[in-house]
């Protein structure tokens, strides 16, 4: 059943539900939500089209390293140029035909190729408006390298990692697209930088504090990630398996996390493993868990600092196993987001782009091509 109100995009969510049942959208009548059509900037940078995308680093970045080996992080990427024909019609413009490129940012121990399923399909699957799609490693995670880890996990810090980024690759306006941790580090760059953010998906995840106390995914989340910094590094990787199995049960997950382990090779021409490593923070993580835990743009206090909002078009795509996005968070969204819509996929869970992709890719176009 598809509850939604008569405006642009719940139009087009409306017909994206009945091409995928799965989908159910809804709308919370405070704030109505209204959208219009947001005016299209010149955003993106030109690179050599594939279909898996161009791993690189930002233009005019040799590396991706900060100077005082403090400050924001530029970020690796893959870059997925439009590839669908421009049918008769459709806008056109001089960089990624006129139309801003979107950012896709990953979640909790995850890296930029969690969106390649998602990042191809709206690569060739956006027909009206063609854009330009790049997925970031964010800060601490996926293939940055050590020398750009830093000690904050803050989402004002990690925004300023993006936005930094954007500069570097001369994109002036984006459509945020964040999943879980990489959802919170777009609201807080949309909350901080809304003149840097023409749209906003948030998937499966809400701009509030979730404790162990309260949320048992956030304590499994706390429980995983202790388990990964037990895992002794003078072993390989298929040793460091075996020793997970007796504290994350689910082979999925454990696989999951295990690709940040990677194995030292070193003797017998490179062949024998000499150990392994990890190629993400994962001590940093673990000790500033309660920053990601957190959302910092936003006080968590009465009579705190006023927040910043933002009145751009933000869409949440949630899952319906999920318990991420509940009814006592709207309060925190319609504050910070009042022109927000509500989107909940059934029967995906908190990984609803992985679980859902095809519902979560037509949701998406819905959204991008309104």
């Amino acid at each position: 059943m598809v509850r939604i109100a008569a405006t642009p995009i719940a139009s087009v969510v409306a017909a994206a539900a009945v091409l995928c049942p799965s989908i159910s959208a809804f709308l919370y009548s405070e704030p109505v939500c209204h959208f219009g059509n947001l005016p299209r900037t010149d955003g993106g940078v030109r690179a050599a089209a594939s279909v898996a995308g161009r791993d690189a680093l930002p233009l005019r970045s040799v590396m991706n390293v900060d100077a005082d080996g403090d400050g924001p992080v530029i970020l690796r990427y893959t870059l997925y140029e439009p590839r669908a024909p421009r049918p008769p019609g459709a806008v056109a413009g001089p960089s990624s035909r006129g139309n801003a490129p979107i950012v896709l940012l990953h979640g909790l121990l995850g890296n930029r190729k969690n969106f390649q399923t998602i990042a191809s399909a709206l690569q060739v699957g956006l027909i009206v408006r063609p854009r330009s799609v790049y997925s970031l490693d964010l800060r601490n995670h996926g293939e940055n390298g050590r020398e750009t880890w830093r000690q904050s996990m803050t989402y004002r810090d990690m925004a300023a990692d993006v936005i930094r980024t954007l500069d570097e690759l001369g994109i002036q306006k984006c459509v945020m697209v964040g999943h879980s941790m990489g959802g919170k580090v777009a609201q807080a760059a949309a909350l901080l930088h809304p003149e840097r953010v023409e749209g906003l998906c948030v998937m499966d995840i809400a701009p509030v504090r979730y404790t162990e106390e309260d949320d048992p995914n956030w304590r499994t989340i706390r429980e995983v990630v202790d388990a990964l910094v037990t895992v002794d590094l003078l072993a390989g990787k298929r040793d460091a398996d075996r020793h997970l199995r007796g504290r994350i049960d689910d082979p999925a997950l454990r696989a999951f996390v295990l690709t940040n382990l990677e194995d030292v090779r070193g003797g017998d021409g490179g062949k024998a493993t000499e150990g392994s490593r990890w190629k993400i923070n994962i001590d940093v993580i673990a000790s500033r868990l309660h920053e990601i835990a957190g959302f910092d743009p936003a006080p968590e206090a009465p009579g705190g600092t006023p927040h910043p909002t933002y009145d751009g078009e933000t869409f949440y795509i949630n899952g319906g196993a999920s318990r991420y996005v509940r009814h006592s968070h709207m309060g925190a969204i319609s504050a910070l987001f009042p022109n927000h819509m509500i989107t909940t996929v059934r029967g995906a869970g908190h990984w609803v782009h992985a679980e859902a992709p095809d519902d979560t890719v037509a949701l998406l176009k819905t959204y991008l091509e309104r």
